[in-house]
């Protein structure tokens, strides 16, 4: 397989994922995740949209970057070297803590919290505020797998320990620690499929194996999650019975995240094999501002949901395609403008 292929895939599916990512945001206050404007109704279908597309968006963008670091340790293993944890954790300081701390703080003074003590502040900006929680996240990520490289730990070791982690309670802990320790299993899974060369998913890059994936996923999502944890066993009522339900809840979730982001790698490179879609330099411009969009796109929303009176003009139905429509563009342009800057280019790198 050809170097360059890798990064036409991960180019495409990094821009499907940075508009799910604006599709749940703009979307959120009718899933629950944010109030509802006064005086509109919930709307069961955008509720849906929310809930089917976070099932695994995130972990997908955890797998590209477990990709993207897998290519570079297997080029690295090739010429008999391996990562300097000083440089590598040096420029991950500097391109993904320095934008979170930035951004966070900015996050943090431009919606505070009802009560925000200066200790609660600082905690905000060091863990992430808002969704710019994934940075220091897939920092730590990068960490740790730094460490394995330099070590050379064993496969066999790391992989079930990392389910394991996978599908412990994940509660919100300070610099992310707890997302971080169910988020890891999917940036190994990115990480060895390229540092690896598993060459044999090649084999699967074909439309049965892509509506294999999708049904797979939509068995774990709709009827194992939604359907039998979500509604059969609702009236389980003791403790022990709640924990098991729990337990098991947890490792359907890894399970349904795990077959969405299999199918979205399969489904982009069958589309490329088949010429569906092909190389192009915009695409290519895009997947450039795709950090910087994901960093603005929630102030935009945030701004223009709460801060304007955009829902005293506009009907519900209408909401949130507005601000989906908006966060892109205006996204897009504060990117644009803010990588025409030395310090812009050094914020928005990603």
């Amino acid at each position: 397989m050809a170097e360059k292929k890798y990064y036409e895939d991960i180019n495409y599916i990094r821009i499907i994922m940075i508009l799910s990512v604006v599709v749940v945001h703009s979307f959120t206050p009718f899933g629950g995740g944010w109030p509802l404007p006064s005086g509109y109704p919930r709307i069961p279908a955008y509720a849906e949209i929310v809930r089917y597309t976070a099932s695994f968006n995130m972990e997908m963008f955890v797998f590209i970057s477990g990709f993207l670091f897998g290519f570079k340790a297997y080029r690295l293993n090739l010429k008999g070297e391996t990562f300097s944890f000083k440089d590598i954790m040096w420029n991950k300081v500097k391109r993904i803590l320095f934008p979170s701390v930035v951004f966070s703080l900015a996050y943090a003074l431009i919606f505070p919290d009802k009560v925000q003590p200066f200790i609660h502040l600082l905690y905000r900006v060091v863990s992430g505020a808002g969704h710019l929680w994934f940075l220091p996240m897939i920092f730590t990520c990068f960490f740790v797998f730094v460490l394995l490289e330099k070590y050379h730990v064993k496969q066999w070791i790391v992989l079930p320990l990392l389910f394991a982690l996978s599908i412990l309670p994940h509660r919100e802990l300070f610099f992310q620690l707890g997302r971080t320790s169910y988020f890891m299993f999917f940036f190994y899974m990115g990480y060895a499929l390229r540092r690896y060369d598993v060459r044999f998913i090649e084999r699967f890059y074909n439309i049965k194996s892509v509506l294999a994936s999708l049904a797979i996923y939509l068995f774990f999502y709709t009827y194992l999650n939604r359907y039998v944890f979500g509604t059969l066993l609702k009236q389980k009522i003791t403790i022990t019975q709640n924990l098991e339900t729990f337990a098991w809840q947890n490792v359907i979730h890894v399970c349904y995240a795990f077959f969405g982001v299999l199918f979205f790698y399969l489904l982009v490179n069958y589309l490329l094999k088949k010429n569906i879609i092909k190389p192009s330099p915009i695409a290519k411009t895009i997947g450039i501002y795709c950090f910087g969009i994901f960093i603005f796109q929630q102030f935009v929303l945030k701004l223009l949901y709460y801060e304007t009176p955009l829902h005293l003009y506009v009907s519900p139905y209408a909401f949130p395609w507005i601000g989906l429509t908006a966060a892109i563009g205006i996204s897009f342009v504060l990117t644009y403008i803010c990588m025409k800057t030395k310090i812009g280019k050094t914020l928005l790198a990603g």
